[in-house]
């Protein structure tokens, strides 16, 4: 079996239309609280979470829904004492998935990427709970000073874009990827977070790769020269 192979730089990459912010997403507003009910030896006990709803109209319709397939890149800030994780929730089908788990003192600005395997319309904050602490409220202080500390940007796919298929080679999935990038540069990998290792380099193969991310951060003063998060992707189909 033959693979056609190609290669991918960050400059083919429009950056003002590949990472998009969700409007109205960062309104205090829309920072709330969410009950849940835990069973602790036959006793059912109310606990409350933080959450932040997506923003709705004024008819309180939901204006965005974090969609199935689409990858994110969520920012915030916490002052935590406790272990928790963030979980996606809809409020109608209760539908939901956990994203991320963070160990107790996770202090300071966190950032994360994700993928839906549904569509959802809350974020929340959820404590992990144990004998000592199950009958805790509001145990994650979510920060919210300053201009928007939490922002959420929807980053595209970039097997979806123009620059990236080939005339009229529709490119459906890859096979094989080799990266050289900056340590520490974060993308989304088949809805996996990831973030590039210390050398530099990241390989993969004998899957099939539909969908790949990358959160572009840095505004060097010369697009696309010398900028912290320059990649360059080899790419076999």
């Amino acid at each position: 079996m033959s693979y056609n192979i190609g290669q991918f730089r960050r400059n083919q990459l429009s950056v003002d239309s590949y990472s998009t912010l969700v409007p109205k997403f960062s309104d205090e507003k829309n920072l709330g609280q969410h009950t849940t009910t835990y069973n602790l030896e036959g006793l059912e006990l109310k606990v409350i979470d933080s959450c932040i709803a997506m923003p709705k109209d004024s008819n309180n319709k939901d204006l965005y829904t974090l969609k199935k397939g689409t990858n994110y890149f969520f920012t915030f800030k916490v002052n935590n004492f406790y272990p928790f994780r963030l979980r996606l929730y809809n409020t109608t089908t209760f539908a939901s998935m956990i994203v991320k788990s963070y160990p107790s003192g996770a202090f300071g600005n966190q950032e994360v990427v994700f993928c839906p395997n549904d569509n959802y319309n809350l974020i929340i904050f959820e404590i992990i709970r144990n004998q000592s602490n199950i009958t805790l409220q509001q145990g994650l202080g979510i920060d919210t000073n300053a201009n928007t500390i939490f922002k959420l940007y929807e980053l595209t796919n970039i097997l979806t874009t123009t620059r990236f298929v080939n005339n009229s080679v529709n490119i459906k999935y890859l096979k094989k990827i080799g990266l050289q990038g900056p340590p520490g540069l974060l993308f989304c990998l088949n809805g996996e977070e990831m973030y590039l290792g210390k050398s530099g380099i990241f390989e993969v193969e004998d899957i099939n790769i539909n969908n790949l991310a990358f959160v572009l951060k840095n505004k060097s003063p010369i697009p696309f020269e010398d900028a912290v998060d320059f990649f360059i992707l080899d790419y076999q189909y």
